[in-house]
């Protein structure tokens, strides 16, 4: 019977000495937290969202004259539309748009497309790169606040045969589109 009394006391000297550490860091916690202060200022400033075409740019150079030339598309200032008629191998038509980013953040270039060309894929080229030759790639930063002159040519290719040559005039109503998203 001791030994279960010494067990017993034991234990219960234990749990009070667990109980009795409990109540001590619970006091000296709440002591700690109801005397911390903190004290600072944050500005937090607005950013705003703003990538477009501020110019559809001029051809710059090319040996057809477009039917309608490259203008930033009525309502979306992100598409720029063209009208061309290709009639000899080789004829190209160029043009350099300018895409500003006129907001506070970073822009990543998401996707860019000709349209318009369905149906012709085995006889027109398309190219976009930029003003220095660069090629225009997916995920392209375009920093905040600034421009970059894009180059963006169209072009029936040399290398077809009379054969793979229309045999009517048609025009096409091709749009160049860009979509960024945020890069950060």
């Amino acid at each position: 019977m001791k030994k279960d009394k010494n067990k017993n006391g034991s234990r219960n000297r234990l749990v009070g000495l667990l109980l009795l550490l409990i109540v001590f860091i619970s006091v000296g916690f709440a002591y700690l937290s109801g005397s911390l202060d903190i004290v600072g200022t944050a500005k937090i400033k607005s950013n705003s969202w703003d990538v477009y075409f501020s110019s559809a740019g001029t051809a710059t150079s090319g040996s057809v004259t477009p039917v309608n030339p490259a203008t930033i598309s009525n309502g979306n200032d992100k598409l720029i539309t063209f009208t061309l008629n290709l009639d000899k191998p080789g004829e190209f038509y160029e043009f350099s748009p300018v895409i500003k980013n006129g907001g506070t953040i970073n822009a990543k270039l998401k996707s860019f497309s000709i349209t318009g060309a369905e149906g012709y894929e085995d006889i027109l080229n398309y190219k976009v790169t930029y003003s220095d030759g660069t090629a225009l790639a997916v995920g392209n930063t375009l920093q905040a606040d600034s421009t970059k002159t894009l180059k963006v040519r169209v072009e029936l290719k040399k290398d077809i045969s009379a054969d793979d040559l229309l045999t009517e005039d048609a025009n096409l109503n091709l749009a160049f589109q860009v979509q960024y998203e945020q890069a950060n």
